[in-house]
């Protein structure tokens, strides 16, 4: 799956006070006013920060130490204090600490306090900031810190650019970054993306107008339907559907090729689409609708002018996937649909869902209530009896449905989406991320046993127990969890999830939408597990072939194979599940599953995985971390949310990857350095012919620790999306087939000035009005001031730059810049999208 960092995460927690007073006094969150800062990377060592906590107690004074203020972090441990210092961190678990104050603590009233400490890992970004503070005193009176401050962080703050090696988005980096993108004529765009395998032109063009009937062949009335809707936001006037035959628009099966395949032909009698299936239909229609001017969703016509044309096209993979992790934060089932939608616009064809995780279970399974009563909130607790503790800043109360981490879909939620997906040709595969990244599961059940064992049934409480009450086994997970492993070697492990299997195989079949695959997870199992588990040390002795404790992973792997196997379909997971601990403790492929069907998603950028699992049998999907994990950050300007552990992730980095040869677009690793990449190539494993036609397709994955909200989640996957479209669909880049590195790196940078005019001139535009406006990430402008001119620039041509001269932000109504403009003092710039939404100003003065 992910290793969300290969640093340690830190959460930030609430803080938590309480008066040490006889009488116990509550303390009011309201009184204390809380602040946070960086004040040095690479303080005391190379992989560490300093920062301080400042505290003002604006109450009656504080003292004792039956409080705490609890936050969430994303960050590293190894806290050091100074001598004498009133207060301490200490971690609890996950993203989760807590500041405590030590005896003899006293804040009085008006006073404040700072604290300050040392802790590992660096701080670069805005988002590594501690989240959702709130002071708790035990296990009550927590409240959130609504009066608090973290210090924000720029590009020119010297201690981001201590550690940050790599480019810096300064106004001037970005305007000589993007001097390499010229302007190009609306003739030398791409006319649909993703693009077709073939466009003829027509001569002339044909009225699309209304009063239009879309007729259609039996069996495509869906596709029809769907036509209807996109056409009625354009059109002013009836459009309504009928089977059957017409000239002005229609809708038939029987073109010859693959699945998926479709022509859509414009001509002057009118405009037919043809597939060779349903979905080749479906697909036909979304490239019409990319046709159609985006005037038309600001201004609808009574007809509008097409060209004439004829395209024939097919995807390139069969799969073409979006990942969405739900459990960390909670999407909506209407942020699911109009995801679902965008998908369906650019040809993606299975979503991925990622409904459980160690921070939340987020599927209704009928007869275990308690996953969802229990592992779908998260809040203050010191049992963890009820809900879950607080992670990503969620905050102390279970019951807040603002709160990204409450939240779950429900049976019928659960179907509605999926039938949803179906309408569009999306296949489901729903993720239950086991046996690592199971606490959710773990405590939800372990409260179920702990309860039915109270009432004496004992045979019911242990029927579904993940759990050895008597494990010592010492591991810590990398996203700090030393409890998320399930115990393997109980029988209700496999009776658990074949429960849960069952109940969505149910789902599926009530919702009449087929089951293709249920993906296991199966990632990041950490050493240690299992070692001292008096359940598994049973287990092994009447099961010698398990050699070593480890060896327990593919065992349990194999079971829950057999169990899919015998419902009639193939398990997907995360690389790991293809994979085993070979004799020298290094991992490599298992051969026991090959040609099973088994589909590994392969994260972890090592170029040779894919062809070794490929040539070994296996059916890979392409998940690379460093290209399609769209939580990486755009870029590295602190205020740019996401991640940073594998590197930047933007538009042109799903564009350009080459699933087969990931060197072919990757001359620098993901810090920065480059590699020597004809050597590098020498090295790797080569696809024999089976193996390259193992590969199913690419898939962009979306984790959502720094994506709490519907707008967050669209500025960080859009238009990325885009990028992972045209490459899961497209054909293979002429320039992929260059082997001369020089001349490969021109004919890409070459075919990228073209995406990206494609980009700034029409998808971006279009983007502005489909599914009622996307909020995608509109970049800060590259600009700088030359000879006592303004210089500006943006990284997708066709964006609409403004500035401003006397220090104000720019508006909607500030100047458009559309040449060279003398200047003689600071000037702001931002670029605009079509509808007068902008994205972050960057600001240049003359020298």
């Amino acid at each position: 799956m992910r290793s969300f960092f290969r640093f340690t995460l830190v959460s930030l927690s609430l803080i938590v006070f309480s008066c040490g007073t006889k009488e116990n006094k509550l303390i009011d969150a309201g009184d204390i006013q809380l602040s946070w800062e960086l004040v040095e990377n690479q303080a005391g060592g190379e992989n560490q920060h300093k920062a301080k906590f400042t505290i003002t107690n604006n109450g009656p004074a504080l003292s004792g130490t039956d409080w705490a203020i609890y936050y969430n972090q994303i960050a590293s441990h190894d806290f050091v204090f100074p001598e004498g210092a009133k207060l301490a961190i200490e971690f609890e678990l996950g993203t989760l600490f807590k500041l405590v104050p030590k005896e003899g603590f006293e804040l009085g009233q008006g006073e404040t306090l700072t604290f300050e400490y040392t802790a590992g890992g660096a701080i670069v970004k805005n988002s590594q900031q501690p989240l959702g503070p709130y002071l708790a005193q035990g296990n009550e009176n927590a409240k959130t810190i609504s009066n608090y401050q973290p210090a924000t962080l720029t590009m020119d703050n010297p201690e981001v650019l201590k550690v940050v090696k790599t480019l810096i988005p300064t106004a001037k980096n970005l305007f000589e970054k993007n001097q390499s993108l010229k302007m190009l004529s609306a003739s030398q765009l791409s006319n649909v993306v993703p693009t077709p395998m073939s466009i003829m032109a027509g001569k002339g063009s044909f009225i699309l107008q209304t009063p239009l009937v879309i007729y259609h062949e039996a069996g495509l009335a869906g596709e029809a339907e769907l036509l209807k809707s996109a056409l009625s936001e354009v059109l002013d006037g009836d459009v309504s559907i009928q089977e059957g035959k017409g000239q002005s628009m229609q809708l038939k099966l029987g073109k010859s090729g693959g699945p998926e395949s479709y022509t859509l032909s414009i001509n002057t009698t009118g405009i037919q689409i043809t597939g060779a299936d349903a979905a080749g239909v479906f697909y036909g229609i979304q490239s019409l609708r990319a046709l159609l001017p985006v005037a038309t969703y600001e201004a609808p016509a009574s007809g509008i002018s097409l060209d004439q044309l004829t395209i024939e096209d097919a995807p390139r993979y069969a799969y073409r996937g979006m990942h969405l992790d739900m459990a960390r934060n909670f999407e909506s089932k209407e942020t699911v649909f109009k995801l679902l939608n965008l998908m369906a616009y650019y040809k993606l064809n299975y979503f991925h869902m990622h409904l459980s995780e160690d921070e939340a279970w987020r599927l209704e399974i009928p007869g275990l209530p308690e996953l969802t009563e229990i592992g779908s909130r998260r809040g203050h607790t010191t049992t963890e009896e009820e809900f879950l503790h607080p992670e990503y800043g969620s905050g102390p109360d279970p019951n807040d449905p603002n709160s990204p981490g409450n939240g779950y879909y429900s049976k019928a939620d659960y179907i509605e989406i999926l039938q949803h997906a179906h309408k569009r040709h999306i296949r489901v595969i729903p993720e239950i991320d086991i046996p690592g990244h199971s606490r959710a599961a773990i405590v939800s059940m372990k409260n179920r046993y702990n309860r039915l064992m109270k009432e004496g049934k004992t045979e019911e409480a242990n029927q579904y127990a993940l759990h050895d009450p008597e494990d010592a086994s010492e591991y810590m997970s990398v996203q700090n969890f030393p409890d998320n492993v399930i115990c393997v070697c109980r029988p209700s492990a496999l009776t658990f999830m074949e429960k849960v299997f069952d109940e969505i195989i149910a789902m599926h079949k009530e919702a009449g939408v087929p089951l293709e695959s249920i993906h296991i997870g199966g990632d990041e199992v950490p050493k240690g597990v299992w070692e001292k588990s008096p359940i598994c040390n049973e287990f092994r002795k009447t099961h010698p072939e398990i050699a070593k404790t480890h060896d327990l992973m593919p065992y349990f792997i194999g079971e829950l194979i057999k169990i899919l196997e015998k419902k009639g379909m193939p398990t997907s997971g995360w690389q790991e599940v293809a994979m085993r601990e070979g004799a020298d403790g290094k991992e490599e492929v298992n051969p026991a599953f090959a040609n099973s069907g088994m589909r590994p998603y392969v994260w972890i950028p090592d170029p040779n995985l894919p062809g070794l699992l490929a040539n070994a049998g296996y059916t890979p999907i392409i998940a690379n971390a460093t290209k399609l994990y769209f939580d990486l950050a755009y870029n590295n300007d602190p205020e740019e949310p996401g991640q940073t552990w594998a590197g930047l992730v933007n538009t042109q980095s799903a564009w350009e990857i080459v699933p087969q040869n990931i060197f072919y677009s990757s001359e620098k690793d993901s810090r920065g350095n480059s590699i020597d990449v004809e050597a590098e190539m020498k090295k790797m494993v080569k696809l024999t012919p089976e193996g390259e036609s193992n590969i199913l397709g690419i898939q962009g994955q979306l984790w959502t620790e720094v994506a709490k909200t519907p707008e967050l989640l669209e500025y960080v996957v859009f238009p990325k999306l885009v990028g992972l479209a045209e490459r899961a669909w497209a054909g293979n880049p002429k320039w992929a087939t260059i082997d001369n590195l020089e001349q490969r790196i021109k004919a890409r940078e070459a075919a990228w000035n073209g995406f990206a005019n494609t980009m700034g001139q029409k998808e971006m535009p279009r983007l502005s009005y489909l599914e009622g406006g996307v909020g995608y990430r509109i970049p800060r402008p590259g600009a700088k001031i030359e000879g006592g001119l303004l210089l500006a620039n943006s990284e997708y041509p066709g964006l609409i730059i403004r500035y401003t001269t006397d220090g104000s932000e720019p508006t909607a109504n500030s100047p458009e810049y559309t040449e060279p403009v003398a200047v003689s003092s600071m000037v702001k710039l931002k670029c605009f999208d079509i509808r007068g939404r902008s994205g972050m100003s960057s600001t240049v003065s003359p020298q």
